[in-house]
């Protein structure tokens, strides 16, 4: 983390819990950290955009699992933004050091106002910064409405 670092209750919340993700006992205890109305959705461009809830995020991480032979590396490189005690924009690294690959994405979070449970994800392509931007400035927005 670096000390010019915007931060705020959420990022906090986000670096402790994702510097843990690499655990896979922690990873199955997520949805613990989820709140109940969790929704990911997946905006890099890709064929079909992807949305899911919070039942299916252990089974999508041990999908990776499967299939890049290992246990993933979850990390924050920075956070780039934040609005609020609330919502963040970050840039997040999940590395699989079997196959020698990383996804690299940035990353809108909103959490629930205690800021210990996440309730939104928001993923998108790494130079997409305008369009994360817009989405945090939404997210943050009908949170004030």
């Amino acid at each position: 983390m670096n000390d010019d670092e915007p931060r705020n209750a959420a990022s906090d919340t986000l670096r402790a819990n994702w510097a843990r993700m690499s655990e896979r006992e922690f990873l199955d205890q997520s949805p613990d950290r989820l709140d109940v109305g969790f929704v990911h959705e997946d905006r890099r461009n890709r064929i079909t955009p992807l949305r899911i809830n919070v039942e299916h995020v252990v089974d999508s991480v041990h999908l990776y699992d499967e299939l890049s032979g290992g246990h993933p590396l979850f990390s924050v490189d920075a956070v780039l933004a934040v609005r609020g005690e609330r919502c963040l924009l970050a840039r997040t690294r999940i590395d699989f050091p079997e196959r020698g690959h990383a996804i690299i994405a940035l990353q809108v979070f909103q959490y629930d106002p205690t800021c210990q449970r996440c309730q939104r994800s928001i993923m998108f392509d790494p130079d997409a910064l305008d369009e994360a931007e817009r989405a945090l400035d939404e997210l943050a927005f009908d949170l004030d409405a």
